[in-house]
């Protein structure tokens, strides 16, 4: 991919698991941390995060961090920046069959979705 001075990125190079086979990916820019957000479901069933810091680029496992359930295979993974809550959110449908957030407050926490208490 090239950005707009023409530069490279390979992001895949850095060392994390590589996309499964069937996994949904989408970015954002989280505009209560600054930071731009790649998510993905690895080959090892976790959801990831690629963000860059400085110069490069850095692998984040938000499932290993939260201890939430495996990605389902090709779910589809969403987000969204509450700046009402001042979170940052991620959805995808665990290998449980129920939908899931990972919210990003100062530290990473997951929870199923609509399960207000869990968090």
């Amino acid at each position: 991919m090239k950005n707009a001075l023409g530069v490279v990125f390979g992001l895949m190079a850095i060392s994390s698991p590589l996309l499964a086979e069937h996994s949904g990916i989408d970015s954002a820019l989280d505009t209560i941390a600054n930071l731009f957000r790649v998510h993905y479901e690895g080959t090892d069933s976790h959801l990831h995060e690629l963000y860059p810091s400085g110069s490069s680029w850095h692998n984040f496992d938000i499932t290993a961090a939260t201890g939430g359930p495996n990605v389902a295979d090709g779910s589809a993974i969403a987000n969204a920046v509450d700046t009402i809550g001042n979170q940052f959110r991620v959805h995808y449908v665990g290998v449980d069959s129920h939908l899931h957030e990972a919210v990003a407050l100062y530290e990473w926490h997951e929870r199923r979705a609509g399960l207000r208490d869990q968090l």
